[in-house]
């Protein structure tokens, strides 16, 4: 499960956010994405979300791949890993290409954006709720990786 922060945005959204964190299941591409108003979100966001995944699906998170930015290698979000068995795997620095999946998915998500807040002439506040229905949209969409089977299942 690769995840990945973008930002900081030049221009906040709606609700204050300057950052995209986006996580991406490796197996189905099921993505999720949380807006943030800072980095240092980053750790209680991805707690929130290790928890509610792991009960709500009854699976448990196996790895992480990460890069090595600041915001995934304090000594308490390793430490939150360590504690509950889950592998932690490091990206080189200044690989992108190492988090592929990840990379093209927030690659995805902001030319979308872009492309959206332009066409339809809509402010640049906008860009955190355009994300958000990216992935949406996203996440029911046939993927070849899944045999065109949908990522989102009811």
């Amino acid at each position: 499960m690769p995840p990945t922060l973008w930002g900081p945005c030049r221009t906040p959204s709606l609700g204050g956010a300057y950052y995209l964190y986006c996580i991406v299941d490796n197996c189905t591409r099921y993505t999720w994405v949380f807006s943030l108003k800072s980095k240092f979100q980053v750790f209680s966001t991805y707690k929130n979300f290790h928890n509610r995944v792991e009960r709500l699906s009854g699976f448990k998170i196996k790895h992480i791949r990460t890069d090595r930015g600041s915001e995934f290698t304090l000594g308490e979000f390793e430490q939150f890993l360590r504690n509950l068995d889950v592998g932690i795997q490091r990206t080189n620095t200044y690989s992108p290409e190492m988090k592929g999946v990840a990379e093209r998915v927030n690659c995805a998500i902001l030319n979308s954006v872009r492309a959206t807040l332009v066409s339809a002439g809509l402010p640049k506040r906008l860009w955190a709720e355009l994300a958000m229905t990216v992935i949406y949209l996203k996440n029911r969409f046939p993927h070849a990786r899944l045999n065109s089977e949908i990522p989102y299942v009811l």
